[in-house]
């Protein structure tokens, strides 16, 4: 891995732990409304989506086909954001595993890195290691157990993910400065 890369993995990183580190503190102090907020983006992206749809059922080039499988998309684009705007708590259940899927993979993308710091036999091998291994492990708990954690689980998710950024942004200081 040449340096360019590591520098491009580095602020990529920056970039995502401070997106996480955001998102994470406003599920700790505010979940309630965060669950709304995000519920009720969600909501316009489907309803962005059903009227796309529409326009391409209306703009069909066959106008004698009765049958366009994008009214079906529409249709129920436009009752999946109505639900979620109108419904936003059951947002809840599907966050906390598009979450944990994403730090996974999120941390996969970092084993060429890891991989690499092995190979060359550096010093923070094992400390690297280790934190790749509870960024893991995060994702997973989210993933398998997302109910069972939803007494407080906006707020267990927000200290998830801001201590998930920390680890990201130590892990790929790590990386810079073996690589460097």
């Amino acid at each position: 891995m040449n340096k360019e890369e590591v520098n491009t993995t580095f602020w990529l990183s920056i970039v995502t732990s401070s997106f996480f580190t955001i998102f994470g503190l406003f599920l700790l102090f505010k979940p309630d409304a965060t669950v709304t907020f995000v519920s009720r983006s969600i909501a316009i992206i489907l309803a962005f989506i059903c009227l796309f749809g529409l326009y391409k059922y209306l703009t069909r080039e066959n106008k004698t086909k009765k049958f366009d499988i994008s009214i079906i998309y529409s249709l129920i684009s436009l009752i999946a954001a109505l639900v979620v705007f109108f419904y936003p708590t059951i947002i809840k259940g599907f966050i906390p595993i598009t979450i944990g899927i994403l730090l996974i993979l999120n941390t996969l993308l970092k084993i060429g890195p890891l991989k690499q710091l092995k190979k060359d036999k550096m010093k923070d091998f094992g400390v690297t290691l280790l934190l790749f291994i509870i960024m893991i492990i995060l994702g997973i708990i989210l993933i398998l157990d997302p109910l069972q954690t939803a007494l407080n689980m906006f707020q267990f998710l927000g200290i998830i993910l801001t201590f998930y950024a920390v680890l990201d942004v130590i892990m790929c200081y790590l990386f810079k400065n073996n690589i460097n």
